[in-house]
């Protein structure tokens, strides 16, 4: 499952009054020792890291791909009975996987075993939760009506009209502009991070797709697991949407048009001819996208815009690490970049299809 991971000033001081309730409870109830950002089990040290997401109908969760506790946006509205139980729960999923591994049920008789352990009933193990009231089924329209808007003009962008293609591109991002404008004045000073795509291994592709992001006005951050790599995606909520939408589009389009190009070229093949493709496509994307840019768009505005970028990076990640070399072929980069001026974003696939999908 893809989640909304959200920060904001008022997040910042909940994730602290949860990691505060969740020591409390690994020292003076679970009897464990409680470091500065970690707690011991059984000799060995484990980080306590806590992240607060939107996600209709999810309170929480414990992923031992981050270890990692989250817990919903809505509970800043709920009593510190209901939200210290919600801890309570998911740092028993912590400790399950920790003393079984992944191989039992979820809520099966060792999880709920562990919790009498600790002495806890059903009103931990269980922990069913009614909202308060309007929160449940809340709707954002403007984020909405944004990714609706942009979606049907990144589907025009492909048009085989070469001026109705670069005026739908354009109008596309001078949306995703306006937007982030917008919310620079606005009070809410929420920004969001999504999980957008995987790999089990080092992928060009990644670093490819998440330099074109860029240009929907997001910050791509590669982001490593304990299993896996992730490229995750920084930004306003609407944008961040967007770019996971054009994300996963990319994705397959890239192997559609890399085995397209192996007919007509049979001497591509092997991981660096793959790489040098894949960041062919990227750069005849950009250079396609910086052309319009420069004609018909505001520099200043979008300066200050990605001014704004940075400094929602920096709230989730105030350092990054230097970006990954590849060896690649010039020629068959070459054409990947010829190949990459004429991409366009033709198709949506929908997030409840693609979440968190895996790269081969």
């Amino acid at each position: 499952m893809s989640y909304s991971y959200v920060t904001s000033e008022i997040i910042v001081s909940f994730i602290h009054k949860l990691t505060c309730y969740a020591k409390e409870i690994l020292k003076k109830e679970c009897k464990l020792q409680v470091l500065k950002t970690r707690f011991v089990y059984k000799n060995y040290s484990y980080p306590l890291k806590v992240v607060v997401f939107e996600q209709a109908g999810k309170m929480g969760y414990f992923s031992s791909e981050f270890f990692e506790l989250g817990f919903s946006k809505a509970l800043l509205f709920e009593s510190d009975q209901v939200v210290k139980n919600l801890v309570r729960h998911e740092l028993m999923h912590f400790l399950a996987y920790l003393e079984y591994g992944n191989c039992i049920d979820d809520h099966g008789d060792e999880y709920r075993n562990l919790c009498r352990s600790f002495g806890y009933d059903k009103e931990v193990y269980e922990a069913k939760i009614n909202l308060t009231p309007n929160l449940k089924n809340a709707i954002t329209t403007e984020e909405d009506k944004a990714l609706s808007k942009v979606q049907k003009l990144l589907s025009l962008s492909a048009s085989s009209n070469e001026n109705e293609s670069k005026l739908a591109a354009l109008k596309a991002q001078e949306l995703l502009i306006k937007y982030n404008l917008t919310n620079l004045s606005a009070q809410d000073d929420s920004v969001y991070l999504k999980r957008a795509l995987s790999s089990h291994k080092t992928s060009s592709k990644l670093a490819a797709i998440s330099s074109i992001l860029r240009t929907f006005l997001v910050s791509p951050v590669i982001c490593y697991g304990r299993n896996r790599i992730y490229l995750e995606i920084i930004g306003e909520k609407a944008t961040v949407n967007i770019a996971e939408y054009v994300a996963h589009f990319l994705s397959n389009e890239f192997e559609r048009l890399y085995l397209e190009a192996k007919k007509t070229h049979p001497q591509m093949s092997g991981i660096r001819a793959k790489n040098s493709y894949f960041f062919g496509l990227a750069e005849g994307y950009l250079s396609k996208m910086k052309e319009q840019q420069d004609s018909l768009l505001d520099k200043k505005t979008l300066m200050v815009v990605e001014s704004k970028l940075v400094e929602n990076m920096n709230r989730f990640y105030p350092t990054t690490s230097k970006k990954s070399r590849y060896t690649l072929n010039e020629s068959t980069k070459n054409l990947g970049m010829k190949e990459g001026k004429n991409l366009s974003i033709r198709q949506g696939v929908t997030q409840s299809q693609n979440s968190n999908k895996v790269l081969t």
